[in-house]
């Protein structure tokens, strides 16, 4: 009886913990597809586990027949949803395989509750009650085994021609379905006479660890978690307790059959004797944890978490200057081309007294010229609180647009304003220009090659200047737009997820709004607000 309870408390520990999982990805995004095959994915697993609980401990024939068949009515299942979620994970088109999965899986399910599916309860090693598959039980093996394989066949095709991000989250998907289904699949061994006990189904939660890690460590269907270390301790302190409570329950049964004790008193103390010990086991696995988990102390990641970000907005603005120096360049050849071109005739015109005047009006013109656009660049780099100064809008975004001359010839995009006419307002005109800069950018992104960019400015009735940067991009995902300014995501390979938070956070300092409005291959429409002081 106490081997059976260990059967039936770890079917506890699978059931809380993949149910909680469940729950978590698709309250996290219920719009999203991925994380809604996710969930019933892990529901269908759950359904499996909550049958273990009840199974092992039945005491009649009848009773283990029927949460075996309860149990039965989730793995049937367990393997096309598993299927569906990678299929909608990776983005492939398998609409006849899903098809022909969901209808053997329907049509198996009525003959669960049949002799056709099982046969009869017998006794088998140390269960007293364990299934004689029926006829149908061989299709239910092919359906639940094919559709696994296919599941990690078509993960570990992907895995390959992958982003360096999607590498990372496959592979721990892939590692803990595997584990999840090696673990659980144990159970079948006696139902062809091969005498191994399933001890390893206890481990089979496994895979929701190394989903929640993928979730952590590379924002796996795009779940961010802003505390990580903090969700990790808790999931890790719950399974523990559970794990514990377990073995003190098994330890406390055994104690009492060994030494023959009945008095509450006595079991009260072996009780808190085995408790005491859980303090020291649990501060020794924090600090597991923390060494190769996390690979330093709660301090020491914060700190290089610090540093992280950091670093990733230094990128962030450098790879901003960088685009701002390339149309910088352009604007410095101009000019050189014409002092050039005006020294060079220096040795035959320079008697002239037109061509002087001329020369001198071009070459100090074309220096200023020069000697503003350095200026630009100088203060643009600066990191610096907002200067705030008088500024006109719809120069600032001409000069932006001027920058970006070359990118939108090279992408054959065509660049429409339309400017009303606006009072002056106090910003600071370099980081605005990193907002516009940053916006237009990730437009021509959208756009590729071939499309419109529209900007358009107006003064709206409540005193606030309105400005809208559309696109005829290929837009956001619904369930994206949520998160575009939330720091580190991305969806662009290389992509540090930085841009449009830091265009958020420039607005904010302007006390200003900005907000978004897109939809799949209909464009992309972004609008500033800034009051007028």
């Amino acid at each position: 009886m106490n081997t059976l309870l260990y059967f039936s408390i770890t079917g506890a520990i699978n059931f809380i913990a993949i149910s909680l999982f469940a729950l978590f990805v698709y309250l996290k995004n219920p719009k999203s597809e991925v994380n809604l095959r996710c969930s019933i994915f892990n529901l269908t697993v759950a359904v499996w586990a909550f049958g273990y609980i009840f199974w092992p401990l039945a005491n009649t024939k009848q009773e283990a027949l029927f949460w075996f068949q309860i149990l039965h009515c989730g793995t049937n299942f367990t393997s096309i949803t598993l299927f569906h979620f990678v299929s909608s994970f990776l983005k492939i088109k398998k609409r006849k395989l899903l098809i022909l999965g969901y209808t053997l899986s329907l049509f198996i399910l009525p003959f669960i509750f049949t002799p056709y599916f099982i046969k009869n309860m017998r006794s088998i090693g140390i269960f007293p009650f364990w299934g004689v598959p029926g006829p149908m039980y061989c299709l239910y093996l092919i359906n639940f085994f094919t559709y696994a394989i296919l599941s990690i066949f078509f993960m570990y095709k992907a895995y390959s021609i992958s982003s360096f991000e999607k590498k990372n989250q496959l592979k721990y998907i892939l590692a803990g379905t595997i584990a999840g289904y090696v673990s659980g699949s144990t159970n079948y061994l006696l139902f062809f006479g091969i005498p191994f006990t399933p001890y390893l189904t206890g481990l089979t939660f496994i895979y929701v660890a190394a989903f929640v890690y993928a979730i952590a460590a590379h924002k796996l269907m795009n779940i961010t978690i802003i505390f990580r270390k903090t969700i990790v301790y808790s999931i890790l302190a719950t399974i523990i307790t559970i794990l514990y409570f377990g073995v003190v329950l098994v330890f406390e049964n055994i104690f009492r059959i060994y030494y023959g004790y009945k008095s509450f008193p006595i079991s009260f103390i072996v009780i808190i004797s085995f408790l005491l010990l859980f303090q020291p086991l649990k501060n020794y696995i924090q600090r597991m944890v923390d060494k190769y988990f996390f690979h330093g102390t709660i301090a020491q990641i914060d700190e290089e978490n610090i540093k992280l970000r950091e670093e990733l907005q230094k990128t962030e603005k450098l790879k901003a200057v960088a685009t701002l120096a390339a149309g910088m360049a352009h604007e410095i050849k101009n000019p050189l081309t014409s002092i050039k071109t005006f020294t060079e005739h220096i040795p035959k015109k320079g008697d002239d007294p037109a061509f002087r005047d001329k020369f001198y009006k071009i070459v100090g013109n074309e220096v200023d010229r020069i000697n503003y656009t350095v200026k630009q660049l100088l203060e643009f780099s600066k990191p610096s609180k907002p200067q705030l100064k008088e500024t006109d809008i719809n120069n600032l975004l001409d000069d932006t647009l001027n920058l970006l001359n070359n990118d939108l010839l090279k992408h054959n995009i065509k660049a429409e304003k339309t400017y009303s006419s606006l009072p002056a307002v106090k910003v600071d005109p370099s980081q605005m220009k990193q907002v516009f800069l940053n916006i237009l950018l990730n437009a021509i992104e959208s756009i590729h090659n071939s499309g419109v960019i529209t900007v358009n400015t107006t003064l709206k009735k409540d005193n606030d200047i309105s400005i809208k940067i559309s696109d005829t991009g290929k837009g956001i995902d619904r369930e994206d737009l949520k998160h575009i300014f939330d720091p580190f995501f991305s969806k662009k390979d290389g992509g540090t997820g930085l841009g449009l938070s830091v265009v958020h956070g420039i607005i904010k300092k302007h006390h200003g709004k900005i907000n978004v409005e897109s939809s799949r291959e209909k464009g992309t429409v972004f609008e500033i607000l800034l009051s007028v002081s």
